[in-house]
């Protein structure tokens, strides 16, 4: 019978200590994982109560909060013994501007924005793209398109064209001998099927001159010169 008790008892206050006490309370809060976003703006989508006991905290609800910032793609919320909450967010990323009166959104490949901005920046091409936003297939085709090119490509893209999900075309300004400020050319790149072998194939196809180069189809690429 003794024993029994003695058992209870340090049961009770093992569990006075992690839920009741205040040795095992959120003291600290960790954000990691940060790029666009600020501790600031996560924090405050967080919104952890500092003080209370670490067991108690409601990490799911947490996550929710967080995950509900248009910038965050993923969030991850774990306890760290003895006083500290860890957050760790992956951030969407920007892959296309799309013009909206007078402005820019600026959208990753799911169609959400995740900025506004006054200018298009440099280093994102210019989506044009039927329909609405979040969940259009012709946006995620386009984007598609976009991260299969290479770097060098990638680098010189100026606008993809996107009437809907099969009829994707890119605009590239590349370098050419004897031209000034370089050539635009076009890129039919069709579906978002296929985008490594596209990419691949238009690469070798620009060792030829045109202003037209269709992959849509790789096994049966072409050139041309409207």
């Amino acid at each position: 019978m003794f024993v029994v008790i003695l058992m209870i008892g340090l049961v009770g206050a093992a569990g006075w200590v992690v839920l009741g006490s205040r040795l095992l309370v959120v003291r600290h809060v960790d954000v990691t994982g940060m790029n666009r976003l600020n501790r600031a703006q996560v924090l405050g989508a967080a919104a952890v109560p500092l003080g209370t006991p670490l067991a108690r905290l409601d990490a799911g609800a947490v996550r929710e909060r967080v995950a509900t910032v248009a910038q965050v793609r993923s969030v991850r919320v774990e306890r760290s013994w003895p006083s500290t909450l860890k957050i760790e967010i992956t951030e969407r990323t920007p892959r296309a501007a799309v013009a909206r009166d007078g402005r820019y959104d600026l959208v990753d490949g799911s169609g959400v924005t995740i900025a506004t901005a006054k200018k298009r920046p440099a280093d994102l091409p210019l989506l044009e793209a039927n329909g609405g936003l979040p969940g259009n297939p012709a946006v995620a085709a386009g984007v598609s398109a976009i991260t299969a090119l290479p770097k060098p490509l990638a680098g010189v893209l100026r606008r993809v064209s996107a009437p809907d999900a099969a009829h994707v075309t890119l605009h590239l300004r590349i370098h050419r001998p004897h031209v000034p400020g370089g050539q635009y050319i076009s890129v039919v790149w069709g579906d978002g099927a296929r985008g490594a072998e596209k990419a691949a194939v238009l690469t070798g196809l620009l060792r030829h001159k045109a202003k037209v180069y269709d992959v849509s189809s790789p096994d049966v690429a072409t050139t041309g010169k409207q």
